[in-house]
């Protein structure tokens, strides 16, 4: 085997290892016609090899027929490898196929029939040099041949050099490598072709080959740029959610997936982390592996959570870390949220423990405060007209009726009283509510009213404008906590027109009773404006507020059936408007002091409280006023008289609030031995679930306490003489 011979059996060992190992990676792309490349330039050296060993013409001819096989179809399969590298195999479509396998297929016939034609080999001779190599004179088939080639060799470099570009950095260095592989047999042909280099016979395709062999088994082994499960793990990290920078030692980047390059906005030739992040990982990161930083980017800012695990080489040394950025935005949104909503609801609760005292000490009082007006109003029957002591017994009577209005104040807080919408007179729920306000407002606000006193009623809960008032001051002392101010509050009657109905889709051309509540303090800009009504929101302090005022009172409108209209604009102050509908009401006449109570004629009542000086009052009370009265302390007492003669009764009126059993219990029994019986319930305080189980039960009447002489007078007279319930 002389010098020659040993290179192409080299050359052919080299290809056909070479194509072996790549094909054992066929199933990633570009896999299949590399391994199939290579074969084929593996087939040519070997036939190189065999035509050194013939000794005539016709042998050469023969062999380099058969060696056309690997010669026809290494080009074309290069083509194909280089686009299914780049990941662009879905452009090779059909007609293209056509085009690049034409050529190759014709030459085979051309190769096997050339003897007749001379098209491939004009003549073929034997060197006279003693190398036995043939001499080949190309016909004009042969550079139509090589011209497909050179251009599926030119195509096929030009489509990996452009994928290199795209392919990320730690696979760019192999598929260079692979390019380079791939193109030095095709240089070493061309020097064969045009008898370059020291030994003008020798085809340097074998030994272009040998130096590929190397080159691609060090991208294969080494770069790893066919292995499946670098390109799996490559598409996981690329596809993660989470965004993931790879370091080097120097903290250059040297890999970034998708969502890193989305949400840190990074380029392709950006090798430097941002610095939020930067600053974050060199104080903390090395210390804890994890910050958190704030990361100001085009769409705002972001939390963002940095993880980092060092990456180390062999010998155990740290050659570059692995980052993990994670974007917790939301999660800090909702644990602010959280933090918001726990401060809100221990805001509640101190709110229904404070109601509930607050109704306790409501109910005691209005026992206390009843037995004090009874008994002025009796005291002021028996004295006369014109005695000095009337002025004082007025003076009292006055200041213990301002005291009833604050217990009921005082009730519509706790929200143990539920009145049911009637017609009201919006200023006298005004004026009320501005004197609690008055005892609660900052010393630098001044409270100004302007209230309309011939204003229409309004079909309303008093209740619920109580509180929706008390809301509204609430954001005006915020407004004007630091620099003080001026607080108006006004009622009056407005024509609603078609344009300012138009600019309120609650609001209807019409006859309106406007609250209006109006502060200089420090206003809204049109963002904070366009969301006051959302529930939770507010721009007060931490523990300041609960964000639910607004959203309140524009709830307690759209259940009257108004409207709410707000305008303000920062440092001008706020308005707050609100529309009820008016309601036409028959003037009815009113019942003054000076009126003669309404009297009974000896009809039997039973009365029944567990405060003494209650049951004391209310006998002295109704024999006064002409019945006959059986009052107790005790239900247990009032129970058995009642039933040892149900039909000696004409009314009962009970309490409800009793500590051995309730109001609704007894006149529950009492029905059920007379159900025509006319019951009446006393309480300082009604809830919903109460108010149902009056309704069920056929009770006439509630009466709230503490009343007046009047009002007891007035309503056992209409019970007795028509029985209707109220």
């Amino acid at each position: 085997m002389n010098f020659l011979t040993s290179i192409y059996v080299g050359a052919t060992l080299v290809g056909g290892v070479g194509a072996s190992i790549v094909w054992r990676r066929r199933q990633v792309e570009g896999g299949r016609p590399l391994a199939l490349m290579l074969l084929a330039a593996a087939f040519w050296a070997f036939c190189d090899a065999l035509e050194l060993q013939a000794t005539s013409v016709e042998a050469k001819r023969t062999i380099s027929q058969v060696q056309y096989l690997g010669v026809v179809l290494a080009a074309p399969f290069f083509f194909h490898a280089a686009f299914a590298l780049s990941r662009r195999e879905s452009r090779l479509t059909t007609p293209i196929l056509w085009a690049i396998w034409t050529i190759p297929l014709c030459t085979l016939a051309v190769a096997w029939t050339s003897k007749w034609h001379m098209w491939l080999w004009r003549a073929i001779t034997i060197a006279g040099d003693g190398s036995n190599r043939g001499v080949y004179h190309y016909g004009w088939w042969f550079w139509i041949l090589t011209a497909q080639h050179y251009v599926l060799l030119s195509i096929g470099t030009l489509v990996l050099l452009s994928g290199a570009r795209r392919v990320t950095r730690p696979f760019r260095g192999p598929l260079v490598v692979v390019v380079l592989a791939v193109l030095l047999p095709w240089l070493g042909n061309i020097a064969y072709v045009f008898k370059l280099g020291p030994w003008p016979g020798l085809n340097w395709l074998s030994i272009s080959i040998s130096i590929s062999g190397v080159l691609l088994g060090w991208s294969v082994l080494r770069g790893g740029l066919f292995d499946l499960l670098p390109r799996a793990r490559e598409a996981l990290v690329d596809h993660m959610t989470d965004s993931v920078i790879v370091l080097d030692r120097f903290d250059r980047i040297l890999f970034f997936n998708r969502a890193a390059r989305n949400l840190l906005e990074l380029g392709e030739a950006t090798r430097c982390l941002p610095e939020a992040i930067r600053l974050g990982h060199l104080e903390n990161l090395l210390e804890s592996g994890q910050c958190e930083v704030l990361f100001e980017g085009r769409e705002g800012a972001r939390w963002l959570e940095v993880r980092a695990n060092p990456i180390r080489d062999r010998w155990g040394d740290v050659a570059g870390q692995v980052v993990v950025v994670h974007d917790i935005s939301a999660h800090k949104r909702a644990e602010k949220d959280r933090q918001r909503l726990e401060a809100q609801l221990r805001q509640a609760q101190k709110l229904e423990a404070l109601g509930t005292l607050a109704g306790g000490i409501a109910h005691e009082f209005n026992n206390i405060l009843g037995t004090i007006i009874g008994n002025i109003d009796l005291a002021r029957q028996d004295v006369d007209a014109g005695h000095p002591a009337q002025e004082s017994l007025a003076e009292m009577s006055k200041a213990s009726h301002r005291a009833r209005d604050l217990v009921q104040q005082i009730l519509a807080f706790s929200r143990q009283r539920v009145d049911a919408p009637k017609l009201i007179d919006l200023s006298t729920v005004v004026d009320e509510s501005v004197r609690l306000l008055s005892g609660t407002r900052p010393t630098a606000v001044e409270i100004h009213t302007h209230i309309d006193t011939v204003c229409p009623k309004v079909q309303a809960d008093g209740t619920e404008i109580h509180e929706a008032i008390m809301n509204l001051g609430a954001n005006a002392w915020h407004a004007m906590e630091e620099d003080g101010g001026r607080l108006d509050i006004g009622v009056e009657t407005v024509a609603v027109d078609a344009e300012l109905a138009s600019a309120n889709a609650d609001l209807r051309p019409g006859r309106y009773v406007r609250l209006s509540v109006i502060d200089n303090g420090k206003g809204m800009d049109a963002s904070t404006l366009a969301r006051i009504f959302d529930p939770f929101f507010t721009t007060k302090a931490p523990g300041k507020g609960t964000g639910l005022g607004l959203a309140v009172v524009y709830g307690i409108m759209k259940n009257h059936e108004g409207a709410i209209t707000v305008d303000s604009q920062p440092g001008q102050g706020t308005s707050v408007h609100l529309y009820f509908p008016a309601v036409e009401a028959k003037t009815e006449t009113p019942c003054g002091d000076d009126q003669m109570l309404p009297r009974g004629s000896g009809q039997r009542i039973l009365y029944l409280d567990d405060e003494p000086s209650l049951v004391k009052l209310a006998q002295q009370t109704l024999e006064g006023l002409g019945y006959e009265v059986s009052a107790f302390t005790q239900a247990a007492q009032a129970l058995a008289v009642f039933r040892a003669n149900p039909t000696r009764f004409d009314l009962v009126v009970t309490d409800f609030n009793m500590p051995d059993i309730s109001g609704t219990q007894v006149a529950a029994e009492l029905l059920s031995l007379r159900p025509d019986l006319k019951v009446m319930l006393t309480s300082g305080s009604i809830s919903t679930d109460m108010q149902a189980t009056v309704d069920t039960l056929g009770i006439h009447q509630v009466m709230f306490k503490p009343y007046t002489t009047r009002q007891m007078a007035q309503t056992v007279s209409r019970l007795l003489l028509n029985g209707r319930r109220t």
